[in-house]
């Protein structure tokens, strides 16, 4: 922004400085004339300090680099991206941590996808080193579960009890901790309300799209394309390069249409063949909050 621009805007307050500089808004809530203020100085200067992503590093393990290279798909990466409302003046931040790495006879996979809400942005640009010191150090169901932050989906391999090596198995841990009342929140963070329709009216299957389409977007933020079903005549497509399952049940699919209020008619099905699957693996059980105690250093 020129200095002649500059003093122009400041001539503008509000929802119509925020319309000057990043129009089109959708809709947008009638928010006090600070909090508008505030969106506007923290995106500007945000997106002019860090640019659209705020924080991405990718590491490779130097040792091993022959193992399975052919594949080009990310190892380990931790991302965090902000993610500006068309409707109100809040942001979504977004966080990926994520580690995949095929070795010859196991492979080491953990990942957690959290996002955290703000509704009072403040005045100024982002802090990506505060903000990263928000995170937990410890298990991916642990990561995102403190100072606002909360978890979309989380899995990985268990390596405990001997599981390594050539005794290694894939005993996969995983879940979407998303609710009904959390996709919601974050479509109307985003794009503004969203009016629940009737049961059984053609508004109905919009309605479900949208909350998806919110999903996929905190999905897209850290660069994953996962389609998502919202009719028994879709198909769920993951994405080609993360693994957010371990096995061949879509389970994250099937997570985020439960948050998002509905289900299809095979995924109950699906989910009793994925509890199978994960049994006849060795596994079956879900993450409790006693392996907290477990030493977690693998993470």
């Amino acid at each position: 922004m020129t200095p002649a621009n500059s003093s122009a805007k400041t001539e503008l307050q509000g929802l119509k400085l925020a319309n000057d500089l990043f129009a089109p808004l959708l809709n947008p809530i009638a928010g006090t004339q600070s909090a508008w203020n505030n969106y506007s100085i923290n995106r500007l200067r945000t997106t002019i300090e860090n640019g659209t992503l705020l924080s991405k590093s990718s590491e490779e393990d130097e040792e091993d680099e022959d193992e399975y290279d052919e594949d080009n798909m990310p190892r380990s990466v931790d991302s965090f991206v902000r993610i500006y409302s068309l409707a109100s003046p809040t942001y979504i931040d977004v966080h990926l941590r994520y580690y995949c790495r095929p070795r010859y006879s196991e492979v080491e996979w953990f990942y957690t996808l959290g996002y955290k809400i703000q509704r009072r942005p403040p005045g100024k640009a982002a802090n990506v080193s505060a903000i990263k010191k928000e995170f937990i150090e410890g298990p991916p169901p642990i990561v995102h579960t403190r100072n606002g932050w909360q978890t979309l989906c989380w899995g990985y391999f268990d390596d405990s009890n001997g599981n390594y090596g050539s005794n290694w198995r894939c005993i996969e841990l995983g879940e979407v901790e998303m609710n009904q009342e959390g996709a919601v929140d974050v479509y109307e963070t985003l794009f503004g309300e969203l009016e629940k329709p009737a049961i059984g009216s053609k508004a109905e299957l919009a309605y479900r799209r949208s909350l998806v389409r919110g999903m996929r977007l905190l999905l897209a933020a850290a660069g994953i394309s996962y389609e998502v079903a919202c009719t028994n005549d879709e198909m769920d497509r993951r994405p080609r390069d993360y693994m957010l399952e371990g096995l061949s049940d879509k389970w994250v699919a099937r997570g985020i249409r439960n948050a998002c209020g509905f289900q299809l008619k095979r995924d109950a099905e699906e989910a009793r063949k994925g509890a199978q699957k994960r049994e006849e693996q060795g596994g079956g059980h879900m993450y409790s909050e006693d392996e907290d105690d477990e030493d977690d250093s693998s993470f």
